[in-house]
């Protein structure tokens, strides 16, 4: 062989290797470019997908936990469609990790301090879940999420707090701080009056205290007398209770209706009298018979005076009979 066939050779030779390393070079960039982003070029994988209302944090190769173990990654996400705004997240993960239909993929926190992951819950089915096929949706809210209304109810406390203290502060001028000294000065002297009419309530107790038993004792004494004398009391009790039930019995409605019906019946009876109708009526208001009983008792008056003055004028008898007159 030559010296120049040995050259080509060996130019040759430089320029494959040349090629193969450049080839395992770009390929091992390709490779790591994907496993940043979470994508394993070398492994089998299904994929699913869930629907969320927002990504909660979660971000294109979040890790996909079973009982805590990575098991896949969130490979994509993305809008439902173009009018749903929901988020469409598609979750892989590695084959040799079939999930039974019913799963859940719920949304949840790492940590306290942040990062968010999907752990699918296994459903109860004895079915596989096809690839391509939908997970249940679920999220859980982690500690600080929890903590973001307190936070809200902290802020608007501590805007209350400062509005407080600026109203204080424009209250508490010199002509407000001379009227709360005079409050209290007014205040303590009417403590001092408290504690002096104290004392003189006091002092009266202990003056009047005899006059004070004595008077107790006499209530002591009344209720005593109350109680020797509580079934006489109830007697009486019962005695007003049995004239309030006769009473009532009594039918005083239907005795005032009577009366009432016989009041106006005779006031009836007085308007007609007072017309001059009727023979109590005539009697009253008619003169022509009022006169003829006035006359005819002036003539009966003088009959009687007549027959008490001359009684043989109008009664004739004999014990021996009756003689007839001579002619």
């Amino acid at each position: 062989m030559t010296g120049r066939s040995i050259m080509f050779k060996n130019k040759y030779n430089k320029d494959i290797a040349i090629g193969i390393i450049s080839i395992a070079t770009i390929s091992l960039f390709i490779w790591f470019a994907f496993f940043l982003k979470g994508k394993n070029v070398f492994s089998k994988e299904d994929h699913f997908y869930a629907i969320y209302e927002t990504t909660g944090g979660v971000v294109a190769s979040s890790p996909v936990l079973i009982n805590g173990m990575k098991v896949g990654r969130v490979s994509k996400l993305d809008f439902v469609s173009e009018t749903d705004r929901r988020i469409k997240m598609t979750i892989s993960v590695l084959k040799k990790y079939p999930l039974p239909e019913g799963s859940v993929a719920s949304l949840e926190a790492t940590s306290i301090i942040g990062g968010k992951c999907i752990v699918i819950i296994p459903g109860n089915s004895p079915k596989e879940l096809k690839n391509g096929g939908e997970l249940i949706a679920s999220s859980v809210p982690n500690f600080m999420d929890k903590l973001d209304p307190l936070k809200r109810k902290a802020g608007e406390l501590i805007s209350s707090v400062d509005t407080l203290l600026a109203n204080i502060n424009a209250t508490l001028n010199n002509e407000t701080v001379h009227n709360l000294t005079e409050s209290f000065a007014d205040l303590s002297i009417s403590l001092k009056n408290i504690a002096v009419i104290t004392e003189d309530a006091k002092n009266l107790i202990g003056s009047e205290k005899t006059h004070i038993q004595n008077i107790v004792r006499d209530a002591e004494s009344i209720a005593q007398t109350l109680k020797q004398n509580e079934k006489r009391i109830d007697n009486i009790i019962g005695n007003f209770s049995d004239l309030s039930d006769s009473i009532a019995k009594a039918q005083i409605a239907e005795t005032l209706r009577s009366l009432n019906t016989s009041v106006t019946d005779l006031t009836n009876a007085l308007n007609h009298i007072n017309k001059g109708e009727g023979t109590a009526g005539k009697l009253i208001y008619d003169e022509k018979l009022y006169n003829n009983l006035e006359q005819a008792t002036a003539n009966l008056n003088s009959l009687l005076k007549d027959l008490q003055d001359n009684p043989k004028r109008y009664v004739h008898f004999s014990v021996f009979g009756k003689k007839d007159k001579k002619k």
